[in-house]
């Protein structure tokens, strides 16, 4: 076997064995270089450095293979018998055999920018490999790395690929569009198709996805919806449906979820009660287990399952900045195994557990447990509010067993221990569901509440109903229902007790408190508008159009201000105040009474001539410095006047007169 030194990258190497579950980890620390990538080769590590050295360990470092003129390695994946497969940051796809030489190199014709990303991920059967990148799907052959059938692609980007045992068909999950509402909503492309040539068993567009699985012979699909677990059996071309198992909790609740690598199990996480907690649910079974982690994370989680049923738990603490890993085995409990400096991930293949943080990489061998459990019995009684047994109701376990009560109101069920979901219904009932932990023989009570038809009509004071009108019921200051109703209008299925009920028309409103103890109609009655016109004439009975129409409420308040010779108001029932003017016409007003509706016609009066003139032509008053102008010119020109005749009137005087005569001495 061919030994190279690690030089190159000043590796710093040690080993440490801890008896753990019968597991021996052997861990490898790395200082000069950032480790990319880990996996397991049966007992023997593998390590992919960012600098572009791969490392194989089993009882020290075997050989270092240097690849970097490729690019850098990205992830490492086992290929039993082959060796090791790798995948660069330049979009190589490469064969390492077991004594670290190079077997073989293809380069991938897909985008090197989502491999950036982080959009890729290898799965392997039987000498096929499929390679995703992206929205690419490649299949290669072992180990030459030709192709092994023509390749696949969607819109936006393939998430998962499963290669069934012998490799001829491969299942691909992808998101094949860029609508952000397709986006929210997980709509996800499920293609399950022949790898050589690629016919398609199954070619499907399927909503609130969170994650598939397939069983090892390709029969039986599971798809883990967002409350259900859904089943399904591949026809030809189709799915058909087998059953829907409602999960305990919605998957916006989730913290960490996933199938086994043969879809024996599927799990999630989530908090409850400052805990966290593993949901674990046996797909063969239909059933569901519950457990306890720890206490509620700070960091993020990340679990895997193996088709043991063993679950690792990676939990990361933003605070110090440390990750420990936890391992639940359904017979024997949970275990802490170890903790690693800053962020770590992990892969689970074939009984093996391999840690990857920045600088360490760790491999963990594991050992399985027997397995047994005997059947237990689960007796479900139904009663009402009074404790009297209720016949005839559905039971149902898991969305799954389906039994009606007896006469004496009880249905029993045989099933194994684990955690159930229980609903019960009834006509006339209000529906339930419970959760329950079944880990011996059992009894439960399920009391069921009755339900009331209630009716609400909403209408006017006048008589009239709406043709739509919003409505809305609340018990307790907790909203029950609200929305349009067609004709005012609206049935409800309501428990005993008070409603507060309100309705609502444009601007009016109106509410009330109805105590419903059987059957109940409530009437909620609105302010109602009555039609009111108004048709506005002269002394001759002709239409005045240019008539202007005020109406204003007894307070003063203007409700409507109207032109022309027609006026229509809705106006509730009251009095108001109606002015009526127009120019040439003389004003009026009245007090107008509505009560029905009315039609009414208002006379308007021409104003006379003389008194139109002398009234209506008035001119305006001059300002003040203006009468003042006119008054002192007014004033010199008398003066002015009279100057002028008082010296023409002199000189007539003079010239009529005889010279004085001169005196004597």
């Amino acid at each position: 076997m061919r030994l190279r030194t690690a030089a190159p990258i000043a590796l710093q190497l040690c080993l440490i064995c801890a008896s753990l579950i019968s597991c021996k980890p052997q861990l490898i620390c790395s200082v000069a270089g950032r480790v990319a990538d880990a996996a397991a080769y049966g007992n023997a590590l593998v390590v992919a450095f960012t600098n572009g050295t791969i490392v194989y360990v089993e009882d020290g470092v075997r050989w270092a293979l240097p690849i970097s003129e490729r690019g850098k390695p990205i992830t490492v994946e086992p290929v039993h018998p082959y060796g090791i497969l790798i995948l660069t940051s330049k979009g190589w796809l490469g064969l390492v055999s077991l004594t670290g030489s190079e077997k073989a190199w293809r380069e991938l014709r897909v985008d090197v920018n989502a491999i950036k990303r982080g959009e890729y991920s290898l799965a392997y059967a039987n000498g096929v490999v499929a390679v995703l990148v992206g929205r690419n799907a490649v299949f290669k052959t072992l180990p030459d790395l030709r192709d092994a059938g023509p390749g696949e692609r969607v819109l936006n980007k393939y998430v998962k690929c499963i290669l069934s045992q012998n490799g001829t068909l491969a299942l691909l999950l992808g998101i094949n569009t860029f609508c952000h509402v397709c986006l929210e909503n997980d709509e996800r492309l499920l293609v399950i198709r022949r790898v050589g040539n690629k016919t398609y068993l199954v070619r499907a567009e399927l909503e609130r996805v969170k994650d598939v699985g397939i069983d090892e012979n390709f029969t039986t699909l599971y798809v883990a919806r967002w409350r259900e677990m859904a089943i399904y059996r591949l026809g030809r071309e189709r799915l058909v449906p087998i059953s829907n198992t409602t999960f305990p909790h919605p998957a916006k609740e989730w913290e960490s979820y996933g199938f086994s690598p043969r879809a024996r199990f599927f799990h999630y996480t989530y908090l409850e009660g400052g805990e966290l907690m593993l949901m674990l649910m046996d797909l063969s079974r239909r059933r569901f287990k519950r457990y306890s982690l720890t206490t509620a994370p700070l960091g993020a989680v990340h679990s895997l399952v193996d088709d043991e049923g063993r679950v690792f738990v990676l939990i990361s603490d933003p605070v110090s900045r440390n990750t420990t890993l936890l391992c639940l085995d359904p017979e024997l409990g949970v275990w802490w195994l170890a903790s690693w400096k800053g962020f770590a991930r992990m892969r689970v293949v074939d009984g093996h557990v391999v840690i990857v943080t920045a600088y360490e990489a760790a491999l963990l061998g594991l050992e399985g447990t027997e397995r047994g459990t005997r059947p237990l019995s689960l007796t479900v009684k139904v009663v009402n509010e009074s404790g009297a047994p209720i016949s005839g109701a559905l039971v149902s376990i898991n969305s799954t067993l389906h039994v009606k009560t007896s006469e004496e109101g009880v249905a029993v069920f045989t099933l194994g221990p684990g955690l159930y979901v229980i609903e019960v219904s009834s006509p006339s009932y209000r529906p339930e569901r419970a959760l329950f932990n079944l880990t011996g023989d059992a009894f439960l009570t399920i009391q069921l509440e009755r339900l009331y038809l209630l009716e609400i009509v909403g209408m006017f004071d006048n008589g009239t109903v709406p043709s739509l009108c919003h409505i809305a019921i609340s018990k307790d200051g907790r909203a029950m229902w609200s929305g349009e109703a067609v004709n005012c209008r609206a049935l409800l299925n309501v428990t005993r007790g008070n409603y507060m009920i309100s309705v609502r028309v444009g601007n009016e409103s109106a509410e009330g408190l109805w105590s419903v103890e059987q059957d109940t109609r409530a009437v909620v009655t609105l302010r109602g508008t009555y039609k009111v016109v108004l048709r506005i004439l002269d002394e001759e009975g002709v239409e005045v159009e240019n008539a202007t129409t005020i109406v204003r409420a007894e307070g003063g308040e203007t409700l409507a201000k109207v032109r022309g010779a027609k006026c229509v108001l809705n106006l509730p029932a009251g009095s108001y105040w109606v002015e009526v003017s127009a120019p040439g016409y003389n004003g009026t007003t009245l007090l107008l009474q509505v009560d029905r509706q009315l039609e009414v016609e208002v006379r308007l009066r021409k104003i006379k001539a003389g008194v139109e003139r002398e009234v209506g032509e008035q001119k305006p008053t001059p300002p003040n410095w203006l009468t003042a102008l006119y008054v002192s010119l007014a004033a010199v020109a008398v003066s002015l006047i009279a100057g002028i005749v008082w010296r023409r009137r002199r000189s007539v005087l003079l010239r009529g007169r005889p010279p004085p005569k001169s005196r004597e001495r």
